[in-house]
């Protein structure tokens, strides 16, 4: 990960943790919980998508920065969208290795930086663009497709991972369903109640648990972020180099940003 993006894994890193994280560093080791396991696998299906959404924006980022586009004022949709036509991660899929010799294509030489120091001296002076400001330029319709899965290959793969480490989901599904209560006539219940409903159940028994410090829940975001960026990069690689098409295109999600803005700003949804 560049550091850009490390920026966002950390802020992501400690929304999840939250604000019971404990200050010292034995207790972080030590302080346990004993947490629903379909929350556990939310937790680390989420994360996996924010890795696999951040690698897709920061290659868009990281070569909008290259092309010298980060500072351009989207003022329309129509707009945005052919601004983005030529930095997205689709057709941009350089990598170190595609060079000759191991060097940046898009170095400069010594003459050229004779050239353009007076320019870069001005541009040092403007106001940087991070990636998190970069993502929030986006429109619905870009947003939502970096944070797409773009195979079925992909997706029953992450549903084998997310089986695998916590089990038949729909059963715990079934669990969860039962413990909250069902769905009266009237007002839905307030967040507060549904979680009282799960602390009930989890302290009854009724839903199956595992007991986590925060090192086990840090380590299971990382290493769920990993994975999302993994994800990615074969992808693409398998897209680059195979002769015949052999990933299968999923169709388009619902136009509804509004959790993947919350990833990035959280308590703003």
């Amino acid at each position: 990960h560049t550091q850009e993006a490390l920026e966002l894994v950390r802020s992501h890193l400690m929304n999840v943790l939250g604000p019971m994280l404990p200050k010292s560093n034995q207790g972080f080791f030590t302080s346990a919980a004993k947490m629903p396991k379909l929350q556990l696998s939310q937790v680390y299906m989420t994360s996996v998508m924010f890795g696999y959404f951040l690698r897709r924006v920061d290659r868009r980022y990281q070569v909008a920065k290259r092309l010298e586009m980060l500072e351009i004022e989207y003022k329309g949709a129509e707009q945005s969208e052919a601004s983005y036509e030529y930095v997205t991660d689709d057709d941009y899929t350089w990598t170190y290795e595609d060079a000759p010799t191991g060097e940046d294509p898009f170095s400069t030489t010594m003459e050229d930086d004779e050239e353009v120091s007076v320019v870069d001296e001005e541009k040092e002076k403007q106001p940087k663009t991070s990636l998190k400001d970069y993502i929030e330029k986006f429109d619905a319709k870009t947003l939502m497709q970096c944070a797409s899965l773009m195979s079925q290959e992909a997706a029953v793969l992450l549903q084998e991972y997310q089986y695998a480490l916590f089990g038949n989901i729909r059963e715990l599904q079934k669990q969860m369903a039962m413990a909250i209560g069902p769905v009266e006539q009237g007002p839905p219940p307030s967040q507060e109640q549904v979680m009282q409903r799960i602390s009930q159940a989890v302290a009854e028994g009724n839903v199956e648990t595992l007991v986590v410090t925060f090192a086990d829940q840090r380590r299971l975001v990382l290493e769920a972020v990993a994975l999302g960026g993994f994800l990615r990069d074969s992808e693409d690689y398998i897209k680059k180099r195979a002769t015949s098409q052999l990933l299968t295109p999923l169709p388009p999600l619902p136009m509804d940003d509004s959790p993947i803005r919350g990833m990035l700003n959280p308590g703003t949804e």
